[in-house]
C-alpha cells in the first residue's frame, strides 16, 4: 500500500516563521526546508524519522552538501523551535511532522480506497481524519534519547524486562542502522590514512571507539594534518604508525592536530561507495 504523496501545495507567501529561517540561514535554510517537505510527504505522507545519522545521510543525498557537513540539522532543530514541527512528537518519537503536515496529507489521501496512520503521532483531532483512513493503535518505539540514565528504579528494570518484540525490533534496527553508518565512516578514514596495514585490527580499534559523525571529523582532520607532517613524510612513510596503534593511542588529540579544521576532499569513488551505503541504509 502506498504511503507517501506525489505533491504537496506551496503557498506563494510563506510563513513568518519560515521568513526567519531564510533570515537565518539564507536561501540553503529555504532550500533545504523545501526538501525536508519533499521527503515528509514523499516517503511516509505526514511524519519522517529524524536523528543525527538520518540528517546526515539526507544532508548528502537531498541537499549535495559536502561529507560532514550537516546543516540540515541545525535547520531541522531551529524549525522544530519555532513551532514548524512539533517539538513534542520529535522529543517522544524522533519523527518531523506538524498540524498542518497531516492536515493537507489528509486532504490528499481522502481520494484513495485506503491509507494508514499511527495513533500516537497524530497531532489533529479524529473527527477530522477520513473515513478511508485507518487509524493504527499500536505501540512505537519513543525517542531513546530521551531515557533517564541515571540509575534504574525496580519499576524501569521490570519495564525493561517486559519491552515487547515490537519494541525491541525498533531497537535493533536503530542499531543496525548505526553499524552501517560506522561501517560508512571508517572505510572513509581508511582510505585516507597513508599506512594501510593489519586492516581487521584497525576495525577492531574503530569499533570500540563508537563513533559519530563529531569524533569522525575530528579523526579525519588529524590524519589530513598529520599526513603533511615531516615524520611521516620521510623515508616513504616508514614512520607512519599503524591505523590500528593510531587509534587506540587516540592520536587524534595530540596538539598539532586540535585546531585544525579541514574538509576531507571526496572522489568519485568515495561518491559511488556512499551511494551504495545508502541503498543499505534505506534497504532498497
Amino acid at each position: 500500500m502506498k504511503t507517501g504523496i506525489d505533491y504537496f501545495p506551496l503557498d506563494c507567501y510563506t510563513d513568518k516563521n519560515i521568513e526567519i529561517i531564510e533570515a537565518q540561514f539564507g536561501l540553503k535554510g529555504f532550500a533545504i526546508m523545501i526538501k525536508l517537505y519533499q521527503m515528509i510527504y514523499g516517503e511516509k505522507g505526514y511524519y519522517c524519522k529524524w536523528n543525527e545519522e538520518t540528517a546526515l545521510l539526507f544532508s548528502k543525498r537531498n541537499c549535495n552538501l559536502k561529507a560532514g557537513e550537516n546543516i540540515a540539522l541545525e535547520i531541522a532543530n531551529a524549525a522544530i523551535k519555532r513551532g514548524i514541527f512539533s517539538e513534542e512528537k520529535y522529543k517522544q518519537y524522533g519523527i518531523l511532522t506538524s498540524k498542518e503536515i497531516q492536515k493537507t496529507y489528509f486532504e490528499i489521501v481522502k481520494r484513495r480506497t485506503k491509507a494508514e496512520i499511527q495513533k500516537e503521532y497524530l497531532l489533529v483531532s479524529q473527527e477530522q481524519i477520513p473515513q478511508n483512513v485507518y487509524i493504527n493503535d499500536k505501540n512505537v518505539c519513543r525517542n531513546a534519547k530521551n531515557v533517564n540514565r541515571k540509575g534504574q528504579s525496580k519499576e524501569s528494570k521490570e519495564t525493561k524486562e517486559n519491552i515487547s518484540p515490537f519494541e525491541k525490533g525498533c531497537g535493533n534496527a536503530v542499531e543496525k542502522e548505526k553499524e552501517i553508518l560506522s561501517q560508512k565512516y571508517f572505510a572513509l578514514f581508511w582510505e585516507s590514512y597513508p599506512k594501510k596495514m593489519a586492516k581487521k585490527e584497525a576495525q577492531k580499534a574503530w569499533k570500540q571507539l563508537s563513533v559519530n559523525e563529531t569524533l569522525y571529523q575530528e579523526i579525519c582532520d588529524a590524519v589530513e594534518k598529520q599526513k603533511q607532517q615531516e615524520e611521516w613524510l620521510k623515508e616513504k612513510g616508514k614512520y607512519v604508525p599503524y591505523p590500528s596503534t593510531w587509534l587506540r593511542g587516540e592520536r587524534w588529540k595530540d596538539s598539532t592536530c586540535v585546531e585544525i579544521k579541514t574538509q576531507i576532499p571526496q572522489t568519485p569513488k568515495k561518491d559511488e561507495q556512499l551511494e551504495q551505503w545508502k541503498k543499505m541504509v534505506n534497504g532498497e
